[in-house]
């Protein structure tokens, strides 16, 4: 259901009809897929953003976002997030699907944005482009570039759920992959022991 969040302003009332918007097949499914999503399933699938740990200093850094349990993926409906917002902090300010799961689809992929870099809260969103084709679950999902430059010492937190836009989704076709996102955290660290 949050999904419908990051797609609503497609639908709205101020716009003349669906073509206005763009990918308004890819986020008509991921609407569909939203609202299929089951109460409590176990996971196997398991995002993890892990921890980065940095020196005071450093202007930004790039978080690999691994995922692991194998499941057939075809869909990605992100939410990511990071530090307080509104609060000022970290900016996700680039995502890259380059070395990831998604580069083992033959048919190639579609990426897009409901809110794009940089700000603290985007929604990354990929679909396959072949009908039928799947990528195994294992490996990188994605890489966020983070600017967190000026920031003091202390630990921001990596989210792809519990976000202000709502929770990510991962999907195969028509049907919702059960997932566990993990919290992640930048630790911006004053002395020399990373």
């Amino acid at each position: 259901m949050h999904a419908m969040k990051m797609i609503l302003p497609c639908f709205s009332a101020a716009l003349p009809s669906l073509t206005s918007c763009p990918n308004t097949a890819v986020n008509l499914r991921i609407l569909l897929l939203s609202l299929a999503v089951p109460a409590a399933v176990p996971s196997a699938i398991v995002v993890d953003p892990g921890v980065v740990r940095v020196a005071l200093g450093t202007s930004s850094v790039q978080i690999p976002v691994s995922i692991t349990g194998g499941d057939a993926l075809t869909d990605f409906a992100g939410l990511v997030e990071v530090g307080n917002p509104p609060s000022a902090g970290p900016l996700i300010t680039a995502v890259s699907y380059t070395g990831s799961i998604w580069e083992n689809a033959a048919g190639g992929y579609l990426s897009f944005f409901t809110g794009s870099p940089p700000a603290a809260t985007i929604g990354p969103n990929i679909s396959l482009n072949a009908a039928g084709q799947s990528v195994a679950g294992s490996g990188v999902l994605l890489t966020l570039t983070v600017t967190i430059a000026g920031l003091p010492a202390g630990d921001y937190p990596v989210r792809f759920i519990h976000t202000a836009g709502g929770d990510s989704v991962l999907a195969n076709g028509a049907s919702i992959v059960p997932a566990s996102f993990g919290q992640g955290i930048i630790r911006i660290l004053d002395d020399a022991i990373l």
